[in-house]
């Protein structure tokens, strides 16, 4: 089963997206912290991944996310594409390559397909 985790924005936060594949954890975030400046200048920085749920809960002020669950989807392809995106981290960049489009990429690979709009 593939869990999706969802931390909305508020006053305080930005908001963040991570995966839960079976027992892996998949949450991507910058090296340091991205700030609203990086919008309007768009600068990217070194990214990389958080192993644990509790660190991202810890990192958005231990507010819980909201966790939906999906079923029917190929759990392997999503490892793989993981894995792969792991082996060479890319650049975190707050509007182009944050971590809910990491989530999005996983979830479309292990859809096999792409969204329809």
């Amino acid at each position: 089963m593939v869990k999706v985790h969802v931390w909305m924005p508020t006053t305080n936060y930005v908001g963040h997206t991570a995966l839960t594949v079976g027992n892996v954890y998949i949450s991507f975030w910058p090296e340091s912290e991205a700030v609203k400046k990086d919008l309007k200048i768009k600068r990217s920085q070194p990214g990389m991944f958080v192993q644990h749920l509790h660190e991202d809960i810890a990192n958005e002020g231990n507010r819980p996310p909201v966790t939906i669950s999906i079923d029917n989807i190929d759990e392997n392809r999503i490892l793989d594409y993981i894995a792969l995106i792991q082996s060479n981290v890319p650049r975190y960049q707050i509007a182009r390559n944050n971590c809910s489009h990491i989530v999005a990429m996983a979830l479309m690979k292990g859809a096999d397909s792409e969204p329809s709009f």
